[in-house]
């Protein structure tokens, strides 16, 4: 009986201390979203980013979102590619599943100690099959994005 008992006791004191929660300094309580830029020639793509992840940040709870461009942490981001290629053909020869890919570039700035609080790129795609909507795989790739960029900024991995 011990021997079972070991290997869960061990795999159970290697979980302690592990967390998603925010480990964000004590001081952040707000965040201001500026206008998403869209560097890409697909139209109105930065509007759906931006309700993404102000959707993400109000869902997490960890920061506020806030229309005060003073809040302690802003955040801009900018769209820098929309991809969308085509994955597999009929016998035809015709495009029955096609990969769209979103990257953008994150700035979040500590607005209280000015400095930046992180950077980076962030990406993802989704395929999409011939009877699909385009914009639900677009929604879809934001709202993962969106995700991606709150756990980035709670965590600050």
């Amino acid at each position: 009986m011990e021997e079972r008992l070991l290997p869960f006791l061990l795999f159970l004191i290697s979980c302690l201390g592990y967390s998603t929660k925010s480990l964000l300094p004590s001081y952040f309580k707000t965040i201001y979203i500026n206008d998403v830029k869209n560097l890409t020639t697909k139209p109105l793509i930065e509007n759906t980013m931006k309700e993404e992840v102000i959707r993400a940040f109000t869902k997490d709870g960890s920061l506020q979102v806030s229309s005060d461009r003073n809040s302690d942490m802003s955040m801009e981001i900018e769209i820098k590619e929309y991809k969308k290629s085509p994955q597999e053909y009929d016998a035809s020869q015709t495009v029955y599943r096609w990969r769209i890919k979103i990257t953008v570039h994150v700035l979040c700035t500590d607005q209280v100690k000015n400095r930046v609080f992180w950077e980076g790129d962030v990406s993802f795609w989704e395929d999409m099959g011939r009877t699909e909507e385009e914009e639900e795989t677009i929604e879809k790739i934001c709202k993962k994005i969106a995700e991606d960029i709150v756990t980035k900024t709670i965590t600050n991995w």
